[in-house]
């Protein structure tokens, strides 16, 4: 608006102020029930005004949906909107003579409107509506010149001052351009509506009529910018509407809707009040918290009446069950089960049944043995004697009792099939490799990848054996991926029992121990899965490489492990056929044999000496020599002009390095070397091969396997297993994905494999080569770090990645009963499963967050988590972790050194021992720091009885301790179950932790009570007399007392006023801090401080004027019970001018307040005696 100027209280008596509250509970029409469809286009300043009215009782719409804002408005609507305002707002009450004393000659008092007949004598009789001729015109509109004298009028008869003259006394003028169009009546008051923002246009078009949505608009601005409420009003007007709404045991479908309007009214005057305290610059701090606590406690009231609404609309009962495995089944309800219901179900187990489809709940059923409720009271898992059957229809009911015989049934669910059948899995065979892939469609249990739950049959059914007969011995199938676990590998074997014929159908049945992740099983017509191996020609070797190794010697090395039939090389000197580049055929009478060496490869030798170093040959070999090694149906093909030469004797002068994951283990890797020549092995000394982490310089153990390298036909690579047999020290390499690596071999070490008759060359100088390292290590935790009693963070040593969920990891918590309320006693819980925490990775964390109502331990002493074993993996994906466990105790696999307490302590439960007395439990041992007087303050009980301020506190020196309370905060009949308990962290004082975390500011909400708890009677708990200990709130006031008077500067003031003001401080800091003072010691206190306060004397302090001497003029004020005592600016001595007067009489203290060219105060007329007054003596400051 164009001017901020002050506010002004109305004039409102007792027994006004008492209808304005109750008129504030009872809206004619809310603005939940009225939603205006045809004010939508309109300003959003316009609608509110519109629905604050509605709320005020003030107006009405043509319906619930219709507002006509466009509408001229008629004399006779201006007239009933004016009425209702004065009225509710407790200014004017309705003329006992409405219906019998006429006030404007054309409306008599049988007027068919009997409402703007009423209303019609309280806007006449306020001098609000004068009429034209003493007559109303009720059907005619009203002008904008007329609806400015309208509301100037109204705000005279609500302020006892017209806008006009309190226009005036603020120095604000309006400047409206079109004036001289305006009646010259109306004029003053069309200025005062721009003077003060209500009316921001040049032109105001005086002779205009108004229409409805425009009246609204300035009648609620009229309101807001003079006569609104105090920020202190509207607390209360908030408090008396959530009074007034229903208790939420009472709300019932049929009165849900009422309920629902008072739950509106009560919002919006929450709101209201809300953002006046968050803007009001004048209160201090200690203010502002008592007026938030009474908000806050509304806003409970509104939050749980809304729940009892919502609730109506749900209907009770059981709304699913699912099995989460085969004996433990989820059901969720419609609504909230009964606390108590809930703690008896859970102490007995026995609450839940299940029985199969066509018996009854009398007959033969699964009782459950176990049952949790969630928190919310809403959902519970209960855990069956009994495994239940997977596609079996079933029904669940819960009882209320343990005996199904004669218990009865609260609620049946069902017919339902508990535990559905899963998809039916693929199966896949590597078209050349030696491996199986069974994928299935949804992630498994580790029960898919043991080789005992498959059967190979043929395809005419005839069992052919147990997988793990085509297998290596004793081998695991493994994940391809431990992040989904869909697909499982399993490794042939030529090595096997018994072996699978390329170009084959088989069929695999799986058992019913194999199960989905969700443990569901395979249903039974869906276990038998065609497996086709790979083709004959796909699965036939064939020779890749030829070498002569010396002159007696020829390898043939193929491409698929091989075995001979029968244990013997189908190959003679007839078949095989070798010739050098040239044409010249070798001897083959000097063929001595062929046999299989390793796992593919043929060595050819003879008797005499048949091969030349320098030459090279070809070698022809027919089809049918040997056997694919795991299809043995599959013979190798027919081998054509292979080249075969001699590795020339030259010295190895260049090597390669690259770390590998190991083939039949991925949590291992291996080193391969290749070189420039083939190396020989056979004299050379393994611990010559050394490697550098950094600066750290790993040597070979002598248990290390280092052999020719199988994936490299060349020859020129060597491979050692496992690079861990690399040590420092004794500690064994742990490679890393992120790391380089150094690998050296001395000079003079290491030999080329040549002719046997010649002396070998060997390496002249130092070989080199470098090599990234890869992830094959499980996860190895670094650090734990206890965040706080939300957050846990584990830190690990590289990164990991995964699909890890809750359920994977189990830990202790303190949880709530319900949602947030922590009315129990605070013992840990073992928990599992996101209605507990979330769990998220990035890089190489894994963060644990606790929802809502769960808190974390905060100290070592009791942390104890347990993460699944393979819930994660490195980043390979192929390397699971292994089982985690963080506790304090032996079985931990985490060093307490590696675990970092980060985490405060905090509350986890209040004990009620008596109605001002509590035992509160941390979540660890906790220490003071300051005195136990000090800790005590902080501590604040609310939501009870009555708010109050810890006085004492007595710590048993771990973890508990007990509150005692100034005041008391509960009587026997309180819900403890919204009371809340508040610690505020001090600067000087607080408590703390071992590791002296400091406990942060914290509300828990809930206390709860045995049969030693001792609450007193039922009657309401009041302040008591001036006998009795003083409240907090009177303590809390006497410490605001004593807050400002530490802040006045004395300097400049008599030694008299002084020294009685710091007598006055000392004498109420005595009284504060003695935590048994008395009412009326307290309020004695405060009042001789403040008045003390007051009595500081300036040394040139002027005191000898008089207001007789100031020309002093009183007079009533029209329509209230004030005198006005008024002394002009003009009659002020010079040293009077520029300063705050005051004046006291008969003890009261009145300042005087600048209005235009004087000052002026108000005294009530039942204390003003003139002749007092004149002689009263001036104070200037």
């Amino acid at each position: 608006m164009a001017n901020q100027p002050k506010k002004y209280q109305k004039f409102v008596a007792t027994a006004a102020t008492a209808t304005l509250v109750a008129s504030a509970i009872v809206p004619v029409a809310s603005a939940a029930e009225k939603k205006f469809t045809d004010i939508e286009k309109y300003a959003q300043e316009t609608q509110d005004a519109i629905y604050s009215l509605v709320d005020r009782g003030v107006i009405t719409g043509k319906s619930d949906s219709v507002f006509a804002p466009a509408e001229l408005i008629t004399r006779g609507q201006v007239v009933k909107m004016m009425g209702r305002y004065l009225v509710n707002d407790g200014v004017a009450e309705v003329p006992a003579d409405w219906a019998s004393k006429q006030r404007f000659t054309d409306l008599p008092v049988n007027y068919k409107d009997q409402d703007l007949v009423k209303n019609a004598a309280v806007v006449f009789d306020n001098g609000v509506f004068q009429g034209s001729n003493n007559k109303l015109n009720v059907s005619n509109n009203i002008s904008r010149e007329n609806m400015a004298l309208v509301l100037d009028r109204a705000i005279g008869a609500l302020n006892g001052k017209t806008l006009v003259e309190l226009a005036k006394e603020e120095g604000l003028k309006g400047n409206v351009k079109d004036i001289n169009l305006a009646k010259a009546e109306a004029r003053d008051a069309i200025q005062a509506l721009n003077a003060f923002g209500i009316s921001e246009v040049d032109n105001f078009k005086p002779k205009n009529n108004v229409t409805r949505a425009q009246f609204a608009l300035f009648l609620e601005r009229t309101i807001e910018a003079v006569l609104s409420d105090t920020t202190e009003q509207l607390v209360e007007k908030a408090v008396v509407a959530g009074n007034a709404l229903p208790k939420p045991e009472d709300v019932t479908k049929d009165n849900a809707a009422d309920a629902q309007e008072k739950v509106d009214f009560a919002q919006r005057s929450l709101e209201k009040a809300q953002k006046a305290l968050t803007e009001d610059k004048e209160l201090n701090s200690e203010e502002k918290l008592a007026l938030q606590q009474k908000l806050d406690k509304v806003k409970d009231q509104i939050a749980a009446v809304k729940k009892a609404i919502e609730d109506t609309k749900v209907e009770a009962g059981i709304k699913s069950a699912t099995a989460i495995n085969d004996t433990l089944i989820e059901v969720k309800f419609g609504k909230e089960l009964d606390r108590d219901f809930i703690r008896e179900a859970e102490l007995s187990g026995k609450y839940f049944v299940v029985y199969a489809e066509g018996e009854t709940v009398r007959g033969n059923v699964i009782k459950s043995e176990k049952i949790n409720f969630n928190k919310d009271g809403k959902s519970a898992e209960f855990n069956l004697e009994k495994s239940i059957e997977s596609g079996k229809k079933y029904y669940v009911a819960l009882l209320d009792g343990a005996s199904h015989e004669v218990a009865d049934v609260v609620y049946t669910y069902g017919p339902t099939e508990l535990k559905e059948a899963t998809k039916t899995p693929e199966f896949e065979v590597s078209a050349v490799a030696d491996k199986i892939y069974v994928k299935y469609s949804t992630k498994m249990k580790d029960a898919a990848k043991d080789v005992k739950n498959y059967t190979v049959y043929d395809e005419g059914g005839q069992k052919l054996g147990e997988l793990v007969d085509f297998l290596e011995k004793e081998s695991e199938g493994k994940w391809v991926n431990l992040n989904d676990k869909k697909e499982v590998e399993f490794t042939l074997s030529k090595g096997s029992d018994k072996h699978l014929l390329a170009g084959k159908t088989y069929k695999l049945v799986v058992t019913a121990d194999v199960k989905t992740d969700d443990n569901k099983t395979l249903a039974e017509d869906k276990r038998t899965i065609k497996v086709k191996t790979p083709s004959i020609d796909a699965a036939s070797p064939a020779a890749k490489v030829a070498r002569i190794v010396n002159e007696t010697t020829l390898d043939l090395i193929f491409d698929q492990d091989i075995v001979a039939p029968d244990g013997k090389v189908n190959l003679n000197k007839a078949q095989l056929n070798l010739k050098t580049t040239t044409g010249k055929t070798v001897d083959m009478d000097k063929f001595k044999e062929a046999v299989v060496e390793g796992d593919n490869k043929i060595r050819v030798t003879f008797d005499e000496k048949v091969f030349d170093k320098g030459l090279t040959y070809k070698v022809d070999m027919p089809a049918n020599v040997v056997q694919n090694g795991i299809f043995t149906n599959a013979m190798n093909k027919a081998t054509t002009e292979l080249t075969a030469k001699a590795q020339d004797n030259v010295a190895i002068a260049g090597m390669k390095a690259q770390i590998i994951a190991d083939p039949k283990n991925d949590a291992k890797a291996d080193l391969v070397l290749t070189f420039d020549q083939v190396p020989n092995l056979k004299d050379f000394d393994q611990k010559e091969i050394v490697l550098y982490d950094g600066r750290d310089k790993y040597i070979l153990n002598s248990d290390a396997k280092v052999k020719v390298y199988g994936g490299d036909t060349s020859g020129k690579s060597i491979i050692v297993e496992d690079v861990a047999n690399f040590e420092m020290d004794g500690d064994a390499l742990a490679v890393q994905a992120d790391a380089t690596y150094d690998i050296e071999i001395a000079k003079n070490t290491l030999e080329t494999d040549t002719f046997d008759d010649a002396v070998p060359a060997v390496n002249k100088e130092k070989l080199k080569a470098s090599t990234k390292g890869i992830s094959v290590s499980a996860p190895v935790v670094d650090k734990v770090r206890l965040q706080s009693a939300e957050k846990i963070e584990i830190q690990f040593e590289e990164d990991i990645k995964g699909n890890v969920s809750a359920s994977d990891i189990t830990l202790k918590a303190f949880v709530a009963n319900r949602s947030d309320i922590f009315d129990g006693e605070s013992t840990l819980k073992e928990v599992s499963g996101a209605g507990y925490y979330d769990v998220k990775l990035s890089g190489d964390k894994l963060t644990i967050t606790a929802k809502e109502g769960v808190k974390f331990p905060t100290s070592l002493e009791n942390l104890d988590v347990t993460i699944d074993e393979d819930a994660f993996t490195n980043t390979s994906g192929k390397v699971g972790n292994k089982e985690i466990k963080i506790n304090d105790g032996s079985s931990t696999t985490v060093k307490a050194k590696d675990v970092v307490d980060n985490a405060a302590p905090m509350i986890v439960s209040v004990y009620a021992k008596n109605a001002n007395t509590v035992e509160v439990t941390y979540s660890e041992d906790v220490a003071l720091q300051g005195k136990e007087k000090d800790v005590a303050s902080l501590f604040f009980a609310d939501k009870g009885e009555n708010a109050s301020i810890g006085a004492e506190y007595s710590s048993n020196g771990n973890d508990k301790a007990t509150i005692t309370f100034k005041e008391k905060f509960a009587k026997a009949s309180t819900d403890l179950s919204v009371v809340t308990l508040k610690y505020s962290k001090g600067n000087s004082y607080y408590i703390q932790d071992k590791s002296s975390n400091k406990m942060d500011t914290t509300t828990i909400k809930g206390f709860y009570k045995d049969s030693s708890s001792d609450l007193g009677s039922s009657s309401n708990v009041e302040n008591g007399s001036d006998d009795e200990v003083a409240s907090s709130s009177e303590f809390s006031a006497l410490k605001t007392a004593i807050t400002k008077a530490n802040d006045v500067n004395t300097k400049g003031y008599t030694a008299d006023s002084v020294k009685a003001f710091e007598d006055a401080k000392a004498e109420a800091q005595k009284v504060y801090d003695n935590n048994k003072s008395t009412s009326k010691e307290v309020k004695d206190a405060q009042a001789k401080l403040e008045q003390a306060q007051k009595d500081l004397k300036k040394e040139e302090e002027v005191k000898t004027v008089t207001l007789k001497d100031l020309n002093v003029q009183s007079s009533d004020i029209p329509f209230t019970s004030l005198v006005g005592v008024i002394v002009k600016q003009s009659d002020l001595t010079e040293d009077l001018k520029g300063k705050t007067l005051s004046v006291n009489v008969d003890g009261k203290e009145y300042t005087f307040e600048v209005k235009g060219d004087n000052l002026a105060i108000q005294v009530p007329k039942a204390d003003f005696n003139k002749e007092k007054f004149e002689a009263a003596t001036v104070t200037a400051k």
